[in-house]
């Protein structure tokens, strides 16, 4: 006999379901941002109107007591703390941080942009750099999977002196290097590794235009 699930499980597969939705959806809006130039205040604001709007969807849609709105705030609170507390959102935050950086380092150019027609207002990306970490992962990985040698990878972009995150050294785990990010959490590192080779991919796709001309 299969034993009817508890409240409270319901609501740990529904704040699970959450989750899944809206930190892929905060994913697509950075990177939208990213594309149009959105200022880091911009992004922050919608992200946060996106999890109210997916919190209010979740109950309205799934919870079991969706018909009474009483209970609302209550799953609004534990809701949003659930998604305060999640690895997910301080990597969101770090993200954000750095973007804002991004603009702090290139205020001149965001000044320009107001009086240059055609200029995005925004971070201004290190392609160079980018670029460099997208040949140093294609010689170390030569053609596989180059996750798995994320060791011997961030080795080389130390070596290389390419620079990491900004935000790392303030991160609970303070890390100052490469090496740093791969023996102490990995996943930020990859995840900051591939964020790079997603903007060198984009950056070539752009040039390929002007080199066939």
């Amino acid at each position: 006999m299969v034993q009817a699930k508890t409240e409270g499980e319901w609501d740990e597969i529904l704040l699970g379901y959450l989750c899944h939705l809206f930190f892929a959806y905060v994913e697509e809006l950075i990177n939208a941002g990213l594309e149009s130039g959105w200022p880091a205040g911009e992004i922050r604001i919608k992200i946060e109107k996106a999890l109210h709007g997916a919190i209010e969807e979740a109950f309205s849609e799934k919870h079991y007591r969706r018909a009474d709105p009483f209970w609302l705030p209550g799953f609004r609170f534990s809701a949003t703390n659930h998604v305060y507390a999640s690895e997910e959102w301080r990597e969101i935050q770090a993200k954000l941080s750095e973007i804002a950086e991004w603009e702090a380092d290139g205020s001149d150019h965001q000044d320009n942009a107001r009086t240059v027609p055609g200029r995005k207002r925004g971070p201004k990306p290190d392609f160079k750099n980018k670029t460099r970490t997208a040949e140093i992962v294609e010689r170390v990985a030569a053609g596989g999977n180059w996750a798995d040698k994320l060791d011997e990878i961030c080795d080389a972009l130390d070596t290389a002196e390419i620079p990491y995150p900004k935000t790392w050294p303030k991160r609970e785990l303070r890390m100052k290097s490469w090496k740093d990010g791969a023996e102490m959490e990995p996943t930020v590192a990859k995840k900051a590794i591939e964020d790079r080779l997603k903007a060198a991919a984009s950056q070539r796709k752009k040039a390929t235009p002007e080199t066939l001309s």
